[in-house]
C-alpha cells in the first residue's frame, strides 16, 4: 500500500496485527474488513489525490495534505476536538474511507482480544505441559546452537579433576598430570569465547592453572579482565556440561 503513510496503518493496526492468522474463525472476518477498507482509502487518495501527498497527522489520526488548499474538491481537516486546521486538507471521500478503516481497524482489535481470550480458556487446562514443553524446546535450541558454535570454533570436553587427600590430582590426562598435581583448574589454549582466534582474529591463546584464590597482576590495558572473563566463562560452561573455548580443559 504505497499511498497509506506507514506510519499511520501501524498506529492503527499495531495492537492486532500479527496476532493471529487470517483464517481465524474468530477474527478473520474484521480481518479481511480491514484489507478491504484499507484498499479503498487506497483507492479513494488516488482518486481525489492531483498528485499531492496525504501526510500522517499523529497528533489527530488522520490523513491530510499540508499547505494551501490543492483544489475545490478539499476541504479543511478538522482536529480531534472538531476545530478546522488552516494547513491541512482533505477530500469527503477520502475523510470517508479513512473514518472506515479506522472504525474497521477498532473492530478487529476487539475481534482479535476475543480470539485470543476463547484460544486461552482452551489451552489453560493443558497451560502447565505447554510450559514444559516450551522451555524443553528452549533450551534444545540453545543446546543445538552452542554444540553448532564450539564445534566451528573447535572448543573442547571439559574432563573432572579430582584431588585425592594427599593432593595429588587424579582423574587428569599424562599431558597435565604436572599441572594437575598442585592446580585444580587447568586450561590449555583458553581463548576468549567472544573473540575469534589468528589468523582470522586478535585473541590471545593462555594457559591457565590455578588452585584455591590467586592474584592477577598486570599494567592497564593488557587482559586482565579478558582472562578473568574467559576464566570465568570456562568454568561455568564445563560445570554445565558444555565445551569450553579452549584446546584441553580440567576442572573441579
Amino acid at each position: 500500500q504505497g499511498t497509506v503513510p506507514a506510519g499511520y496503518r501501524r498506529r492503527n493496526e499495531e495492537a492486532f496485527a500479527n496476532t493471529v492468522i487470517p483464517g481465524c474463525s474468530v477474527a478473520g472476518p474484521a480481518l479481511a474488513a480491514v484489507a478491504n477498507s484499507l484498499s479503498e482509502l487506497e483507492r479513494a487518495i488516488l482518486t481525489t489525490s492531483g498528485g499531492k501527498v496525504f501526510e500522517d497527522d499523529v497528533r489527530n489520526n488522520q490523513l491530510g495534505v499540508k499547505g494551501t488548499k490543492p483544489g475545490p474538491d478539499f476541504d479543511q481537516c478538522r482536529d480531534r476536538h472538531g476545530k478546522k486546521m488552516t494547513t491541512r486538507w482533505t477530500t469527503q471521500e477520502v475523510l470517508e474511507a479513512a473514518e472506515t478503516y479506522v472504525l474497521c481497524c477498532r473492530r478487529a482489535e476487539q475481534a482479535v482480544r476475543q480470539a485470543l481470550q476463547k484460544l486461552c480458556k482452551e489451552i489453560s487446562p493443558s497451560i502447565v505441559t505447554l510450559g514444559a514443553v516450551s522451555h524443553c524446546l528452549v533450551v534444545s535450541r540453545a543446546a543445538q546452537l552452542h554444540v553448532e558454535h564450539a564445534a566451528r570454533r573447535e572448543w573442547c570436553e571439559a574432563r573432572r579433576a579430582r584431588v585425592d587427600p594427599g593432593g595429588r590430582e587424579a582423574g587428569a590426562e599424562a599431558g597435565a598430570a604436572a599441572a594437575g598435581q598442585q592446580e585444580r583448574l587447568v586450561l590449555k589454549g583458553l581463548r576468549p569465547y567472544w573473540m575469534d582466534t589468528p589468523p582470522s582474529g586478535a585473541a590471545v591463546v593462555n594457559d591457565v592453572g590455578i588452585r584455591g584464590g590467586a592474584v592477577l597482576t598486570a599494567p592497564n590495558m593488557s587482559g586482565k579482565s579478558t582472562l578473568i572473563r574467559s576464566m570465568a566463562a570456562a568454568a561455568v560452561l564445563a560445570r554445565s556440561g558444555l565445551r569450553v573455548p579452549a584446546s584441553e580443559a580440567w576442572v573441579p
